[in-house]
């Protein structure tokens, strides 16, 4: 990765910002995963583009030291179409998977997501609580056959912003079309989405 140093006022004590080139960064399999791609001229990709050309990437994007994406994905995106040689980045030192996967979500909170974003967070994080469970060794605790409490499950529905009982009813639907996705059966899946 090129880069060259930035002025870090505004960010946490100790945290460095480096101008990096947008070509040396490379987006984190999640996010394609869990995030829909939205075209170039869609309103909020627009707005966001404008007030990048104004002002400039005003929070920097969050990568590993490998150049890997985990905040910025769609800020990199405007910053690539307007051509921009270096964009702003705080680097993180290496992480595990879940690490990664919680911050690539936590860092989408404020995103207008559709309904299918939100249930693939939803999956995402159930997936980190379970893996987190496991290696505590309190899985065979908790109660839930699927092996979350209804505790973590609540904590789950707040950070997407649901209910628990329409992450489960989404979830269901969610199966359903994978299933007829499987089959070939595209239209059906469609309309459900």
């Amino acid at each position: 990765m090129q880069e060259k140093h930035a002025d870090n006022e505004g960010v946490s004590p100790g945290t460095e910002i480096v101008m990096l080139k947008p070509s040396s960064l490379r987006p984190h399999r999640l996010n394609a995963e869990t995030y829909i791609f939205r075209p170039d001229d869609d309103k909020e990709e627009v707005a966001l583009g404008e007030q990048i050309q104004r002002v400039g990437i005003i929070e920097p994007l969050v990568v590993l030291s490998n150049g890997t994406i985990l905040s910025g994905h769609r800020r990199l995106r405007r910053a690539q179409l307007l051509r921009m040689g270096y964009v702003p980045c705080v680097v993180r030192g290496d992480m595990d998977e879940l690490s990664q996967a919680e911050i690539l979500i936590f860092s989408n909170r404020s995103r207008q997501k559709t309904p299918d974003e939100q249930m693939r967070e939803a999956a995402v994080l159930e997936q980190i609580a379970r893996q987190r469970l496991a290696k505590q060794q309190m899985l065979a605790e908790s109660g839930d056959k699927q092996g979350l409490s209804r505790e973590v499950r609540k904590e789950i529905a707040t950070k997407v912003g649901m209910s628990a009982e329409n992450i489960r009813r989404g979830q269901r639907v969610m199966k359903r079309i994978e299933s007829l996705e499987a089959v070939g059966r595209l239209t059906e899946a469609k309309e459900l989405r």
